[in-house]
């Protein structure tokens, strides 16, 4: 139950608790977080829920903890399907604990889907495939088996699968598992082929995977003590003492920097890694080259 300073009843009751937690903590963190931590629960109890609320939240939170850890692919696409206005934040940590892959023709439905340890992006983050059209493609799919080849493909009605989304599909890397020729599929190439792999996702899905390259520079550069992440927006400001930009990343992180030069240069999606101060700034930026 809520209490407050000065009342012994529940000044021994939050002394127990303190004692407990801490003894448990500091075997497992940092004294120093712990003792935070703590800070924090006491000052929220002092006017958060009551017990019912409480039971319940916790009762929700536990669950989504069991999920998380026993069937995380299960979870983040549960997420992925039901948040889609925090898409991004979802996809960046669940592709720290599975892979995370963009559709796949043989596999990908109109829902983010968990297979065989791997994350697949819908076919219906591709652009102009709508929902009814993956929909009546997947009835095709389940009449005829996987796909094995360009020229099976073909044969899907134009009604279903028009140039345009082959197209899409194709900088998507949706067709990986398939064999043959691809311009038995798509008639002009001229305008992709001179797209890097980023920029042909950015095209047809809209955002950026966080394959195993991302994975492994956020990891290393957290390690280093550096924010990594992919930039999400840049924003120049002036206050009266010079040009200076705003930097804000994914997952969670803004900086700012007077490195005008180096900020010019980032672009939405580009992989970056920066020393951030403990005023915000960010003096050094890097930025991986794919």
């Amino acid at each position: 139950s809520k209490g407050k300073p000065g009342d012994p009843v529940w000044e021994g009751k939050i002394k127990n608790l303190e004692n407990n937690f801490k003894s448990g903590g500091y075997k497992l963190f940092n004294n120093k977080i712990v003792d935070e931590m703590w800070k924090e629960i006491v000052t929220f109890g002092r006017y958060g829920f009551n017990k019912s609320h409480s039971m319940a939240y916790s009762f929700l939170s536990y669950r989504m903890a069991w999920y998380k850890l026993y069937y995380p692919g299960q979870f983040f696409a549960a997420l992925l399907n039901n948040d889609k206005d925090r898409m991004e934040d979802w996809l960046i940590a669940a592709s720290l604990i599975v892979s995370v892959r963009t559709p796949e023709i043989n596999i990908s439905t109109n829902k983010w889907y968990y297979e065989n340890g791997i994350l697949f992006a819908p076919l219906s983050s591709v652009k102009y495939f709508g929902e009814k059209q993956v929909e009546e493609f997947i009835r095709e799919r389940e009449k005829v088996g996987k796909f094995t080849s360009f020229e099976e493909l073909s044969k899907i009605p134009k009604k279903i699968f028009n140039s345009r989304v082959k197209k899409q599909l194709y900088l998507a890397n949706a067709f990986n598992a398939l064999c043959g020729d691809v311009n038995q599929l798509i008639d002009d190439m001229s305008d992709i082929v001179s797209l890097t792999k980023v920029e042909r996702q950015i095209q047809s899905i809209g955002f950026r995977i966080p394959d195993s390259e991302f994975t492994s520079f956020f990891n290393e550069e957290a390690r280093l003590g550096r924010a990594a992440g992919f930039v999400s927006s840049t924003e120049k400001r002036n206050k009266g003492n010079g040009d200076y930009y705003v930097v804000r990343m994914l997952p969670f992180k803004t900086f700012w920097t007077k490195n005008v030069s180096a900020a010019q240069k980032l672009k939405k999606y580009d992989l970056i890694s920066a020393d951030v101060n403990n005023s915000g700034e960010a003096k050094n930026i890097w930025r991986k080259v794919s």
